[in-house]
């Protein structure tokens, strides 16, 4: 890679915010003196470069999973409810036909009516 192109490299991760100030101007220092490790900055930047664009994908799918987590939980919540009032072999229980508590309910009454009738007559 040419020298322009390395310094247009670094004008472009400084634009991108990738680069602070400082980091732009040492790392083109070290660039035009020819240091030792003149790249540095460039692989450092980009490695943080890197580095944020895992960390954005890895958060995206965290954020997917409970966002999916609590749909699911939700449509459980409301399937849940719905199968209360059904009966056996998934059939919704017509609204005419009494509940089991309202099927005891009656049976102890007629139990009662039952045994009064029975007092009555004796």
């Amino acid at each position: 890679m040419s020298l322009s192109q390395e310094l247009k490299e670094l004008e472009s991760l400084h634009r991108r915010g990738v680069l602070s100030d400082d980091e732009l101007t040492r790392a083109k220092r070290r660039l035009i003196d020819g240091e030792p490790g003149g790249d540095s900055g460039l692989g450092e930047a980009a490695h943080r470069y890197v580095t944020l664009q895992w960390v954005t994908w890895i958060a995206g799918v965290i954020i997917a999973l409970v966002v999916m987590s609590h749909i699911h939980s939700e449509r459980q919540a409301m399937s849940d409810r719905f199968d209360r009032n059904r009966g056996s072999f998934g059939t919704e229980r017509p609204t005419w036909l009494p509940s089991e508590r309202e099927r005891r309910i009656q049976r102890q009454r007629a139990e009662v009516a039952e045994s009064r009738d029975a007092d009555a007559e004796h």
